[in-house]
């Protein structure tokens, strides 16, 4: 039996990871219903609500990390949700004046975002989002931004380098093998504007964190330790124009 604790593309003695591949499109196609044509306005509406809240974790890392809503550059903030799924987080930005990129690779996440979207464009944020705003001080006060779904994988030459303030995956990556994640972080590195900010949240994978890090420090990543205000530190923080890497890791 080979040595998957000495093999290039497997995390070192993680049995899933040797069972398992995350980033089958087959499997995230049918994972999401096909036909949206059935339901009524009411239903649809009902339906955008059942998605579920927003990962608060990853909207507050994006506020203690950037200056929403603008870029730094002038203008409003870039976003790449990668591998969206059905999310309302982009919405949640939107609101904030971010232009928001959701990118799947199943056309069935797709077709059902954009049959929601009219409803999600204007729903009202939830309590929980209005109480992390208010204690972070931001507010909507920004002209409402935009949210735009495609069928993509982060490789497609569509997106270009540099395109994106910030790019967060929330479990895009987990259960993924070790060349994946290697492939996956040059190219979000690639994505990334100078000084730009990559979130990447893992459910119940601390198991491979130290050498998810490793791959991280040889793109050349700034490891944000989550002190708020450590892109304002020039003896602690990142080099001018380094990129940013913020990684999650919940259990249960």
């Amino acid at each position: 039996m080979e040595d998957f604790q000495r093999h290039p593309l497997f995390f070192a003695g993680i049995t899933w990871d040797q069972a398992k591949e995350w980033n089958d499109r087959g499997t995230w196609t049918e994972a999401y219903p096909e036909d949206l044509s059935g339901l009524s306005p009411e239903e649809l509406a009902q339906e955008s609500l059942a998605l579920g809240r927003p990962p608060l974790a990853i909207l507050d890392r994006i506020l203690q990390e950037t200056r929403l809503p603008v870029a730094p550059g002038g203008g409003p903030v870039r976003v790449l949700d990668a591998g969206s799924g059905l999310s309302n987080l982009p919405y949640v930005l939107a609101l904030m004046g971010c232009e928001v990129t959701a990118i799947d690779f199943a056309d069935t996440a797709t077709r059902l975002n954009l049959a929601l979207h009219p409803r999600r464009m204007a729903m009202s944020p939830s309590a929980d989002v209005v109480g992390l705003l208010e204690e972070r001080g931001v507010g909507f006060d920004a002209p409402r931004g935009s949210v735009s779904h495609l069928t993509r994988d982060w490789f497609d030459d569509s997106l270009g380098p540099g395109s994106f303030e910030v790019i967060y995956a929330c479990n895009s990556l987990r259960l993924s093998r070790k060349l994946y994640w290697q492939r996956s972080l040059a190219r979000f590195h690639d994505l990334l504007a100078p000084g730009g900010l990559l979130i990447v949240l893992n459910q119940n994978a601390v198991a491979v964190n130290a050498e998810v890090i490793s791959l991280v420090d040889d793109q050349g990543f700034f490891l944000v330790d989550g002190q708020r205000g450590v892109i304002d530190d020039p003896e602690n923080g990142p080099q001018p124009g380094q990129k940013r890497f913020v990684g999650l890791w919940p259990t249960g």
